[in-house]
């Protein structure tokens, strides 16, 4: 059985009866469920993050809705210090 089915049943019975009786009706073990939800979790998270990969590539590391720099600086906004200040 896929870790994502088993976790999200239990989930949903989570309400009606225990943890324990909900694993001991399909035959695991309750030690059993902790790495069964770190592995959903852990997929979850690499899908979310090649989305946002993906996102990114496709809209050109451009970030929000306006006009600005990834140092979210707007292009025309002007640079605060310079090298003349420093000296």
């Amino acid at each position: 059985m896929e870790p994502e089915v088993v976790v999200a049943w239990i989930e949903s019975i989570r309400d009606e009866v225990s943890v324990s009786e909900a694993c001991s009706w399909l035959g695991i073990a309750r030690s059993d469920l902790l790495p069964l939800e770190a592995a959903v979790e852990t997929e979850h998270t690499e899908a979310v993050a090649e989305k946002i990969s993906e996102l990114c590539i496709r809209h050109k590391f451009r970030y929000g809705t306006g006009n600005r720099t990834p140092s979210g600086r707007a292009k025309n906004e002007p640079q605060t210090g310079s090298a003349d200040d420093a000296a």
